[in-house]
């Protein structure tokens, strides 16, 4: 209950009473604040059941038996950023702008209210931290499902081998419990990309054990916020920029007390880390993490966006990629119609003139019917791609682009898996006499 109302109760039975005095929500707001200190936001935190707790002690159990310290584990995660999240919770207002309020100034309003959407647009990003840099951002174009996941294990790929052929070490791949991470063909292509013993599967519900990908989350979104982004583009922009300017001091902290953390999770009988129980770990100087005596070095800072595509998001941007090529085969017929109609306008008749303007209509006609033809040309080739021709064919314009632009890509090919993930997928959806079939790399 606010001061407020229980000033407004006490003044009520005050009046009932018949005494003239009155309390002011000021003298209430102090009298709770010396007795019971400053109000709280009631903060929410995840709930584990008896399940996920064992399944924590277990986890914990076998990172300790492998020896694999935090410092060499590359974390990975993926989180949504929504536009309208950044709408201020709370703000101080003067009494003149509450005058202004009264009269009903527009501006004093607007700076109070601002509309907000039932579904507000928003980005989902991927990406991944160990002790040695960050991987390149990734932007999920639609929703996270197996197709698109695979297309993102191929960009770790790229970051995994790339710090093992630089700083000469051993890298596991961490990533957690989504239904997209834990699909049968997904694990059979970490297995083939990474190797089996280094996937390190977080068991489910335990953000406090992956702290270090879900600390960049935390630090990222309040910096995004404080930019106050007012579209979509300008919110993918912002995350680009912040990701790339993340400090090397967070990178460098990175699986920092991992081993600690473990051990308390085990102590505590899987139970969540609370506040309390880091600050115990951040104190105790018995860390066995492997530390290098040389100055920590970090991976190249250029760091590229890439895209990654979901096979849903693939076929709509299909579908209207099609539509606006007939839409332009349309607008060319419009506008050679319009030319001929000009060129056959005011015929006057001298020969030379009337040559000259028949063979400006065959040219018209002639750059018509080679346009028409290139555009269903164009739509014919895109009918007939599945969808990883069609990926293919949208990295190639992409790539193109950036040529043309001036940037260099250096994004590695993708070998077939993907296309036999899809396979597989469509064959075991057919009723095949009971008959599951599986990847084999």
């Amino acid at each position: 209950m606010s001061s407020t109302k229980i000033a407004r109760i006490i003044n009520k039975k005050l009046k009932e009473d018949g005494l003239a005095k009155s309390i002011h929500n000021s003298t209430v707001c102090r009298i709770l604040k010396q007795k019971y200190g400053k109000p709280r936001k009631i903060k929410r935190v995840f709930f584990l059941t008896k399940r996920q707790k064992t399944e924590r002690v277990a986890f914990c159990r076998e990172i300790l038996k492998r020896q694999i310290s935090g410092k060499q584990i590359l974390f990975t995660d993926e989180t949504k950023i929504e536009l309208g999240s950044f709408i201020n919770d709370s703000i101080r207002v003067s009494e003149e702008t509450k005058e202004k309020l009264k009269k009903g100034e527009t501006e004093a309003f607007e700076k109070l209210n601002r509309p907000q959407r039932k579904f507000e647009p928003s980005i989902m990003i991927g990406g991944g931290i160990s002790s040695f840099g960050l991987t390149n951002l990734i932007i999920q174009e639609g929703t996270l499902n197996e197709f698109a996941y695979a297309q993102s294990l191929y960009f770790y790929k790229d970051t995994v081998d790339e710090i093992q052929r630089k700083f000469k070490c051993k890298l596991y791949f961490e990533q957690d419990g989504a239904r997209a991470h834990t699909s049968s063909s997904n694990l059979k292509l970490i297995e083939h990309l990474f190797g089996k013993e280094r996937l390190i599967q977080n068991p489910p519900n335990s953000p406090d054990i992956a702290y270090p990908i879900e600390n960049i989350w935390g630090y990222l979104k309040p910096k995004i916020k404080k930019r106050d982004p007012k579209t979509l583009n300008d919110l993918k922009r912002i995350t680009i920029e912040e990701w790339n300017n993340i400090p090397k001091k967070i990178i460098e902290k990175c699986g920092e007390n991992y081993i600690n953390r473990l051990k308390k999770v085990i102590e505590i009988n899987g139970e969540r880390l609370e506040p309390f129980h880091l600050r115990e770990i951040e104190k105790s100087n018995k860390t066995q993490e492997i530390e290098n005596e040389k100055e920590p070095q970090l991976l190249n800072d250029n760091l590229k966006i890439k895209v990654v595509y979901n096979d849903q998001s693939l076929n709509a941007l299909r579908k209207k990629q099609i539509l606006r090529l007939k839409k332009e085969i349309k607008i060319t017929k419009k506008e050679a119609n319009k030319k001929l109609k000009e060129a056959s306008k005011k015929t006057i008749r001298i020969p030379g003139i009337v040559l000259f303007r028949k063979k400006r209509k065959e040219k018209i006609k002639e750059k018509k019917r080679a346009d028409i033809e290139e555009k269903a040309r164009e739509i014919e080739k895109i009918e007939k791609m599945n969808i990883i021709e069609y990926l293919n064919y949208i990295k190639q314009l992409e790539k193109e682009k950036k040529q043309q632009d001036g940037e260099t890509d250096d994004e590695s090919t993708m070998d077939d898996s993907i296309n036999t993930i899809l396979k597989i997928k469509e064959l075991n959806k057919k009723k095949n006499n009971g008959i599951k079939y599986e990847i084999e790399f």
